[in-house]
């Protein structure tokens, strides 16, 4: 097999997955796009906002089989990284275009805000061919960030023992959604200067990097090149395991 069969036997596996997620799509914003019609008071978005999901899912799912299969027929791991890429850039590019298109179909049928527009407003601010290519622009970036954060996180997993697993699938949520939430109860909360400190740094990292659709493209790629090179410097001595832990 040779490096753009590669690419060309994960975009197959992933064609069905494609087809059934936008018939999916299809089959629940249509009908309520239909009903609600004209109505001024019926809305309906967040069609792409749900893509990112899938794409962060497919990320997920998107090494263990392709790595093998890379490595048995004699593919480098630098080879597959490419191609890994090639296949991230292919998707991302090809869902924000799909994604863009139907977002004005349904727009057309009634009022449907995109995951774009309920960031930044702009449709009535700006010519369409502007508003149409910034969407399209940050949803490519979005798509590739969210996609790569899958693959980080499965190929992190996948170099980790049994143990180390665990450890991290429960460490993580602990941190997250207990400790995290009592230090902020009982020694943020009771600070005002420190609370104020805190928000006014969010909201600086807010203006300062998702201020704007350009901004925020920026940003995301920024960020989606530090997930690529971080799966790269993990590709490189990622050892093919009999059974995955």
């Amino acid at each position: 097999m040779g490096k753009n069969s590669l690419t060309y036997y994960q975009l197959k596996e992933n064609k069905n997955a494609l087809i059934i997620y936008y018939t999916i799509l299809l089959l629940f914003f249509g009908p309520l796009a239909l009903t609600l019609g004209k109505n001024p008071n019926g809305m309906i978005g967040g069609a792409d906002g749900i893509t990112l999901v899938f794409l962060f899912i497919l990320g997920l799912n998107a090494f263990k089989e392709m790595f093998r299969l890379a490595l048995q027929n004699g593919i480098s791991r630098k080879a597959y990284y490419i191609e890994l890429l090639k296949v991230v850039i292919i998707l991302s590019v090809s869902m924000a275009l799909i994604d863009t298109i139907l977002g004005l179909v349904l727009s057309q049928m009634t009022r449907y805000e995109s995951l774009f527009y309920q960031m930044y407003k702009l449709q009535d601010q700006v010519p369409f061919s502007i508003n149409f290519g910034l969407a399209l622009l940050m949803r490519v970036m979005m798509n590739g960030f969210f996609m790569q954060l899958g693959l980080f996180i499965t190929i992190f997993y996948y170099k980790l023992t049994r143990f180390w697993v665990y450890v991290v699938s429960i460490s993580v949520p602990l941190i997250l959604f207990i400790i995290l939430p009592i230090l902020s109860q009982n020694i943020i909360n009771g600070s005002k200067e420190m609370m104020n400190s805190l928000e006014n740094a969010l909201l600086n990292f807010q203006v300062n990097f998702f201020g704007t659709p350009i901004k925020t493209s920026a940003s995301l790629l920024f960020f989606s090149a530090i997930l690529s090179m971080g799966i790269y410097l993990m590709l490189r001595k990622t050892e093919l395991k009999k059974t995955a832990a």
